[in-house]
C-alpha cells in the first residue's frame, strides 16, 4: 500500500484531493477491519473487508494503464510493474485465505454465482455481435466481445474460476467491469471523452462501477426527464451502487464555508432523494480527525450518491405484507415483550423529535468510529435542521427521575410522502432493551399517523451491520424501489393530501404497545397466536367460578416425554427473556436459566 501511494503521489496535484480521498478510503476501511480481527478477534470483520478489497483492486487498474508514466515519475523504470504484480499477488493470497475459511456451502454458492454470470454475459455478447453484424455502432462493447471470445480470454478465465473450489485470481472479475479495461480505465474514458461512444452520458459498454453525475443537472440545469433516464439506465448497469456527483478531477463541492455553498448542497441532496438515491460523504475532515488536514480538505468533501441493488423500505400501508414474514412478526413481538418487562422495572421510553441535535451528533460520532458524517456535512445538516429538512427521531429512556437519549435516526422528508433515514445509532449499554427496534417501530408509527407513504432505510446487504434492516422493513430490488417512488410521484400529481409536517417536541411521552407500527395488527393476526389467545381468554371468562373442568381421555395418562420437553423449553425461554431484559448478557442469561431450571427439577424430584 505504501508503494501504491508513492506511485500515485506525482499525479495527485493534477487529480486533486478528492481523488486522493477515493484512493484512501478503502485502504482505511481495510486496515480498520483487519485491526478488529487482530485486536478483538471479531470474525464478522473478515466479511466486511470484501468491499474495501474490491475497491482497491479496481484502483490498481490505474497502474496497468499508466504504468510507464508512473514508473518514470516516481523514479526507476519498471517500478510500477513490480508494484502492480506484488499487489495483485498479495490480494490473491488474501482472497484465497478468506475463501478457505468459508464453509463448503459458501464456496459452492460462489461457483453457482460465477456460472450464472457466465450465462448472462454470454447472452450480452451475442447481442453485441448481432448489432455489429447489422452495422450498428456498439462503441467499446465490440472490444469487450472480442476479449470475451479470444483464446484464453475473459470467458475462458471465468470458466476456470467457476470450476475451482477456491477462487484465487480476481482480475478477470475486475476486468469485466468497465468494458474489459477495469473500473479505472472506464473512469478515465469518461473524464477524457474521445468520440461519441465515450463520456459521462454515453451508454455503457458493460456494467458500470462508478459513473459520474453532473451536479449542474441537479441545480442550474435541472432536467427531471434526463435525470430519470440516467437513473433508469443505472438501475440495470450499476454494479456497486455508487454514483459520483461530479468527477474525481472536478467533484461537486460539498462545503459549509459560505451560505451559497450550503444552499447548493441542500438543493443537490434534496433532488438526489427525489430521484431515489441515498448519499454518503467522502473526504470530510471529520472522518479521520487523527490525521492532519489541509485547509482545502477542511473546507470541502466529496458527495457520493447511492443506488443499492437491494433497498430496505417500509411502505407504511403494507402492514399485512410486513406480517407475512415469521421473522418480522417475531421481532415485533420481541419489542412488545421488552416494553412490558422494562415497564415492570420502572423504565419507560419516550419518542422526541429535534430536541437536541448537538447531543445526537456527539453520540453518533461515539457510536460509529469511522462515521461518514464529518464536520462539513454536519454544517449543512445544521441549516437543514433549522428548516426542518433534517428530522431527528430520538429515543429517550426515563428511569429513576433521569432522562437519557439512547438512540436516534437522522432523516429527511422528501418526495412529499417519503422519509429517508441517512444514518442512525443506539447506545450499546442499553442493547438488551432493543432501543434501535423500539425507535424504528415508534418512528414508523408517527410517520404513518402523519400521512407519510414510506419509511426508507436505504441500501441493505448480507453484512452483519445490515442484519436488522430486513426485520423492520421490506427488502425491495432496485427496480421495485424505483417503481414505488414512481407511484409516489403519481400520487403527488393526482392531488392527494400532503402529510402533516413533523414538528419538534415530544411525539410520544411514554411508548406503549399501540405506539409501535403494526403491533395491533400483529396481536390480532391469526398466525401470531393473538386471535387464539383472545378466544381462550373469552372461554375462560365465560365459565362460572368453581365450575369443575370436564375430564378428558388424557387426564389419567402420564405426560409424554415430548410434552415434558416442550414445557421445559417454554420455561427456559421465559426465564431467559426475563434475565436478558434485566440487563444480563445473553450467554450468562442462558447459563443462569439452565442452572435455575436444574435446581427446580432436583427439588421436584425430592418432593
Amino acid at each position: 500500500m505504501d508503494r501504491l501511494d508513492q506511485l500515485m503521489r506525482p499525479l495527485l496535484p493534477m487529480l486533486g484531493g478528492s481523488f486522493k480521498s477515493m484512493l484512501d478510503t478503502p485502504r482505511r476501511q481495510l486496515e480498520h477491519q483487519l485491526a478488529r480481527v487482530l485486536d478483538h478477534h471479531d470474525a464478522t470483520a473478515i466479511g466486511q473487508t470484501h468491499t474495501a478489497l474490491r475497491d482497491l483492486l479496481q484502483q490498481v487498474g490505474a497502474l496497468s494503464m499508466m504504468g510507464p508514466m508512473l514508473g518514470c515519475m516516481s523514479g526507476g523504470s519498471g517500478s510500477s510493474t513490480v508494484a502492480f504484480d506484488n499487489f495483485t499477488a498479495a490480494a490473491a493470497a488474501f482472497e484465497a485465505a478468506r475463501q478457505a475459511a468459508c464453509s463448503t456451502q459458501q464456496r459452492q454458492h460462489i461457483r453457482e454465482e460465477l456460472r450464472r454470470l457466465l450465462d448472462v454475459a454470454e447472452r450480452y455478447m451475442a447481442h453485441v455481435r448481432m448489432k455489429e453484424r447489422l452495422g450498428t455502432a456498439v462503441g467499446s462493447s465490440g472490444e469487450l466481445a472480442r476479449q470475451w471470445d479470444a483464446p484464453g480470454g475473459l470467458r475462458a478465465q471465468l470458466e476456470r474460476l467457476a470450476d475451482e473450489d477456491c477462487v484465487t485470481d480476481l482480475m478477470p472479475l475486475v476486468a469485466l467491469q468497465g468494458g474489459g479495461g477495469g473500473m479505472m480505465s472506464d473512469m478515465f474514458a469518461k473524464m477524457m471523452p474521445q468520440g461519441s461512444a465515450s463520456g459521462v452520458s454515453a451508454a455503457p459498454a458493460a456494467v458500470e462501477s462508478l459513473p459520474f453525475l453532473d451536479p449542474d443537472l441537479l441545480s442550474i440545469r435541472y432536467d427531471a426527464a434526463e435525470l430519470r433516464g440516467l437513473v433508469a439506465r443505472w438501475s440495470e448497469s450499476l454494479v456497486n451502487g455508487a454514483v459520483m456527483v461530479g468527477s474525481p478531477i472536478r467533484p461537486m463541492r460539498l462545503s459549509c464555508a459560505s451560505s451559497p455553498d450550503v444552499e447548493h448542497a441542500i438543493q443537490v441532496l434534496q433532488r438526489l432523494l427525489e430521484l431515489g438515491f441515498g448519499y454518503v460523504a467522502q473526504g470530510d475532515a471529520g472522518q479521520d480527525s487523527s490525521q492532519p488536514q489541509s485547509e482545502e480538505a477542511e473546507k470541502e468533501g466529496m458527495l457520493i450518491a447511492v443506488l443499492d441493488r437491494r433497498r430496505a423500505t417500509l411502505p407504511l400501508c403494507a402492514s399485512a405484507t410486513f406480517l407475512e414474514s415469521k421473522k418480522r412478526r417475531s421481532r415485533l413481538r420481541d419489542v412488545v415483550r421488552v416494553l412490558r418487562s422494562q415497564a415492570k422495572r420502572g423504565r419507560k421510553f419516550a419518542l422526541r423529535i429535534n430536541s437536541d441535535l448537538e447531543l445526537a451528533l456527539k453520540m453518533l460520532r461515539e457510536h460509529h468510529e469511522d462515521s461518514w458524517v464529518g464536520d462539513i456535512l454536519q454544517g449543512v445538516w445544521r441549516v437543514m435542521f433549522e428548516r426542518r429538512q433534517l428530522v431527528v427521531f430520538e429515543l429517550w429512556v426515563l428511569e429513576d427521575g433521569v432522562e437519557k437519549m439512547i438512540a436516534a435516526d437522522f432523516g429527511h422528508p422528501h418526495s412529499t410522502f417519503g422519509f429517508y433515514v441517512a444514518t442512525r445509532f443506539f447506545d450499546r449499554s442499553y442493547k438488551t432493551c432493543m432501543p434501535g427496534f423500539i425507535l424504528a417501530f415508534a418512528a414508523a408509527q408517527v410517520l404513518f399517523k402523519h400521512g407519510f407513504g414510506f419509511w426508507d432505510l436505504g441500501g441493505t446487504n448480507a453484512s452483519p451491520m445490515m442484519a436488522y434492516k430486513p426485520q423492520v422493513a421490506l427488502e425491495l430490488l432496485r427496480d421495485e424501489w424505483l417503481d414505488l417512488l414512481s407511484a409516489t410521484r403519481q400520487r403527488c400529481s393526482s392531488g392527494a393530501a400532503a402529510p402533516r409536517q413533523v414538528v419538534p417536541g415530544v411525539a410520544v411521552a411514554e411508548i406503549g404497545e399501540d405506539d409501535l407500527w403494526s403491533a395491533l395488527a400483529c396481536r390480532d393476526d391469526p398466525s401470531s397466536g393473538g386471535t387464539a389467545s383472545k378466544a381462550k381468554a373469552k372461554t375462560k371468562a365465560a365459565k362460572p367460578a368453581g365450575a369443575p373442568r370436564p375430564k378428558t381421555a388424557t387426564d389419567h395418562q402420564p405426560p409424554s416425554a415430548e410434552s415434558q420437553g416442550s414445557s421445559a423449553r417454554a420455561k427456559f425461554q421465559v426465564l431467559y427473556a426475563e434475565l436478558c431484559s434485566s440487563g444480563m448478557e445473553a450467554t450468562a442469561a442462558a447459563a443462569e436459566a439452565l442452572r435455575r431450571l436444574s435446581q427446580r427439577s432436583s427439588v421436584a424430584a425430592v418432593i
